[in-house]
């Protein structure tokens, strides 16, 4: 019996709901032999307008890095602060 026989038989012999993995894996599979598909190569130009566009698009989003991390200072130095003052009732 060929290779290709016996895995006819043994997915003959599988229940129903198992062949939908059987599938995705022959589909992985398959997947893994064809070739990376390369984008086509675009000039320093062209990737510059892309990403300054993109960056056009997210302009109007609030926040930054730089204003979340002034944000956590803060946030940092208020809790230190209230950590170094005594608690009522606490020895």
């Amino acid at each position: 019996m060929t290779v290709r026989e016996e895995v006819h038989r043994l997915v003959e012999d599988l229940p129903e709901g198992d062949l939908i993995t059987v599938k995705r894996v022959l589909q992985g599979l398959r997947m893994s032999e064809e070739p990376l598909r390369i984008p086509s190569r675009e000039t320093a130009e062209e990737r510059r307008e892309r990403v300054y566009a993109l960056a056009g698009s997210a302009a109007n989003l609030p926040g930054c890095v730089d204003e979340f991390l002034i944000r956590k200072h803060e946030d940092t130095e208020r809790e230190e602060q209230r950590d170094l003052r005594p608690r009522d009732g606490v020895a």
